[in-house]
């Protein structure tokens, strides 16, 4: 013996269609205004960072500090090497932009060698101590 419940009494065909595609009409504006709402949340989360952050300025002639681990890349040397070499003078600076390259001269004792060596401007350091 089967006892239909409640739901399936008062199901109507007609009026749950009707009901579905006003769903279905709601959907487009949830849509949007989810959308918008993220739109603002990452709005905010991008003027706070950009209040934080400070630009790195590196122009030509500037003493810079590199990354050691660029030129050790077999990690050789062990922990209690130094993170930083150099220092280089920035010679020129070819590109503007997010991923900048930059050419500089190795700088032994302050006397300039001939090397030149381009260098992404993420893995340098311009430290007031290199002036």
């Amino acid at each position: 013996m089967v006892y239909p419940t409640l739901r399936v009494e008062s199901y109507e065909e007609s009026v749950s269609d009707d009901r579905l595609r006003e769903n279905l009409d709601l959907l487009e504006e949830r849509r949007a205004e989810a959308h918008l709402q993220t739109l603002t949340y990452k709005k905010v989360v991008a003027r706070l960072y950009d209040r934080k952050v400070r630009p790195r300025r590196i122009q030509t002639g500037d003493l810079v500090l590199r990354r050691a681990e660029v030129s050790d890349l077999t990690r050789s040397r062990g922990k209690l090497a130094p993170n930083w070499e150099g220092p280089y003078r920035i010679a020129s600076i070819p590109r503007e932009g997010p991923y900048r390259k930059v050419v500089a001269k190795n700088v032994a004792h302050l006397k300039f060698t001939k090397v030149l060596r381009v260098m992404n401007h993420s893995r340098l350091n311009k430290k007031d101590y290199c002036h």
